[in-house]
C-alpha cells in the first residue's frame, strides 16, 4: 500500500491522465484495504501481527536487560526491535504488565539489591551503577519502591516482605 501512495506522490502527469492514475491507485488502495479486512475476519492478521508484537517485546527485554544503566530512547528501542514507539509501548504494557520506564526501574532495583547485600559498595557508588545519575535519586526510588532506606535494606540484608 505504501508502494502506491508512493506512486501517487511521484506522478508527474497532469490533467485527465492525472486523475486517471488517481482512480486506479485509489481502486488499488482500496482492493489492499479489502484484503487486510478479510484477513483480519479469519484472525490470521491478527494472529500474526500479535507474534510480531510479542517479539518485539521479547527483543526489548533483552535489549533493556543488557543496557539498563543507560538504556536506549523510547524512539531507539522501537527502532532497533522493528516497531513504531507506540506500537512497542502498548505491547509492552499488555505483554509485561508495565510500562517500558518502570520495567528499566525493576531492573535496576534488582540489581541494587544484589549490590547491596554485598558490603564492598558504597550507597553512592551502587546508585551510579544501576543508572542513577545522583545518588539522591537512587535514595528517593529506594524509598519509594521498599518503603526504606538502602541503608537500612543494606542492614536487613533482605527487601522487606
Amino acid at each position: 500500500m505504501l508502494r502506491t501512495l508512493e506512486d501517487l506522490r511521484n506522478c508527474v502527469l497532469d490533467g485527465r491522465g492525472r486523475r486517471l492514475v488517481i482512480r486506479s491507485k485509489a481502486i488499488e488502495i482500496l482492493c489492499h484495504a479489502f484484503d487486510a479486512l478479510a484477513q483480519d475476519e479469519n484472525g490470521d492478521g491478527f494472529h500474526e501481527a500479535s507474534k510480531l508484537a510479542a517479539n518485539g517485546v521479547l527483543k526489548a527485554q533483552r535489549l533493556l536487560a543488557d543496557n539498563f544503566v543507560t538504556p536506549p530512547s523510547l524512539d531507539d528501542l522501537a527502532h532497533m526491535v522493528g516497531m513504531s514507539r507506540s506500537s512497542l509501548c502498548a505491547a509492552f504494557r499488555q505483554i509485561v504488565g508495565q510500562t517500558v520506564f518502570d520495567y528499566v526501574g525493576d531492573l535496576r532495583m534488582q540489581q541494587a539489591l544484589a549490590m547491596l547485600s554485598h558490603r564492598n559498595a558504597t550507597i553512592a557508588e551502587v546508585a551510579y551503577a544501576v543508572g542513577y545519575g545522583h545518588p539522591s535519586s537512587f535514595s528517593v526510588a529506594v524509598q519509594r519502591r521498599f518503603g526504606t532506606t538502602a541503608s537500612e535494606l543494606r542492614r536487613r540484608g533482605l527487601p522487606p516482605g
